[in-house]
């Protein structure tokens, strides 16, 4: 993004008016943060927090702490400013245990939404995989603790929340940084908590809403078919060469086969190639 662009969205972000004055402020804020799309987010939720314009934030914090800790990603090139950006302001880390558990699953579905309905599927986490040492216990409940974890994430504006399609996203390279965080365990482990999450999202909608109207289990199912995309897209580069356990293989199985067909009854002729191909695909890689 250029300067201009960079300033405008703080603006925007603040809903500041656009007088010459304001706009020079915003230029120079925005300079100061190297131009990161990230890091002018955050400086936006600061700001508003403390009720002031750009320009007040600026005589009055423009040496802080925060403000200094994102000055130094400017000199970094584009990828490693988000990553930076990320690792050093907003501590990925430092997040709970069942607000991580959230941004982890995330990291393997669709960045641009995923429907707060599969992110809250109920699951035996105890039991899921008890070989592993990564720990799934803390995964949020439906309810309380999912909302009380959301909160956590949504304050730091690395996420996003549609109150109107209810649904969480985040930049493309969040997800990407969030994902190299973890250790190849904990990607094979959460990768295979997101297959269980959206099999169950899926069979409850096949199950439950059997005997409603069909438009309205369409749309539900349709909140299911970009992910199962994304995690089968994801499957060879998390999983290499190790295969999926029995069961969770079956699941991806089965979300690929009816994803498909549905999409064909939908008359969706492109997506439902996708999924047949990426059906294929996975064919191939667990006969290796």
């Amino acid at each position: 993004m250029t300067s201009g662009e960079c300033a405008l969205l703080l603006q925007k972000q603040l809903g500041e008016s656009s007088s010459p004055e304001a706009y020079r402020a915003a230029l120079k804020l925005v300079a100061k943060l190297g131009n990161v799309p990230l890091a002018i987010s955050q400086i936006a939720t600061q700001i508003r927090r403390n009720h002031m314009t750009i320009d007040e934030y600026l005589k009055h914090h423009g040496e802080g702490s925060l403000l200094s800790e994102l000055n130094k990603v400017k000199a970094l090139p584009p990828r490693e400013q988000y990553n930076s950006t990320v690792a050093t302001v907003w501590g990925v880390e430092k997040f709970s245990a069942p607000a991580l558990g959230i941004m982890r699953v995330m990291a393997f579905l669709d960045p641009d939404g995923v429907a707060e309905n599969i992110l809250q599927q109920r699951t035996p986490t105890g039991v899921l995989l008890p070989q592993s040492s990564v720990n799934l216990y803390a995964y949020p409940e439906p309810g309380e603790q999912y909302f009380k974890a959301r909160t956590e994430i949504l304050r730091t504006s690395l996420v996003r929340k549609n109150n109107e399609t209810k649904t969480l996203g985040w930049h493309r390279n969040v997800q990407e940084v969030v994902r190299e965080k973890m250790n190849s365990e904990e990607q094979k482990v959460y990768y295979q908590f997101a297959v269980d999450l959206l099999f169950r999202a899926w069979e409850h909608t096949d199950h439950y809403y059997r005997f409603t109207r069909e438009s309205f289990k369409r749309k539900r199912c349709e909140e299911v078919l970009p992910n199962v995309q994304c995690i089968s897209d994801a499957y060879g580069s998390i999983l290499g060469r190790t295969r999926l356990p029995l069961q969770k293989a079956r699941q991806l199985v089965k979300l690929l086969q009816e994803t498909g067909c549905i999409s064909c009854k939908n008359r969706n002729m492109t997506r439902s190639g996708q999924f047949s191909s990426l059906l294929s695909r996975f064919a191939r890689i667990t006969a290796t």
